[in-house]
């Protein structure tokens, strides 16, 4: 007898669930989607790298009259050990570990910036060298398209 009460009430409860829940998906199915996809990352990141080359171009100069190599962020250093990791094994897993690098001596350029060890303009430099990082691990991962060695935006 209890197994006949219990599957009216499970139905009545489910009923009731159903037209008391609002709806799941709004009326706009465009306005669900907050992630921007892969390949609207990957534009967002040409369109960044794009407004970060001028400013680091001046930085870069302004060090250069103050004396400072931009070497010493540290990034030279970083791709050369992500090209000899690239030739000798997985290409992406080599642009992947550098674009954890570059975020990190971004990170750290922050922090040197703010105890005022290095100067600001050294934060454009680091922005940008995060940027082509992305940019070159979306190149070899497939999200971006592939530029001739020649169209390379990386000039070094």
């Amino acid at each position: 007898m209890k197994a006949q009460q219990t599957v009216p009430i499970v139905a009545t409860f489910l009923f009731l669930h159903g037209l008391l829940m609002p709806p799941a998906f709004a009326a706009d199915p465009d306005s669900i989607r907050t992630k921007p996809t892969a390949a609207e990352q990957a534009q967002q990141l040409l369109k960044d790298l794009d407004e970060a080359q001028p400013k680091a171009k001046r930085a870069e100069k302004i060090m250069r009259d103050s004396g400072w190599d931009p070497a010493t962020l540290g990034f030279r250093e970083a791709r050369v050990t992500r090209d000899k990791e690239a030739a000798s094994g997985s290409k992406s897993a080599a642009y992947n570990r550098y674009a954890k690098k570059a975020r990190q001596l971004e990170r750290q350029a922050q922090s040197d910036a703010e105890a005022g060890r290095i100067g600001t303009p050294c934060l454009d430099i680091a922005r940008l060298e995060r940027f082509q990082a992305e940019v070159d691990l979306a190149r070899v991962t497939g999200l971006l398209p592939v530029l001739p060695e020649k169209e390379s935006l990386q000039k070094r």
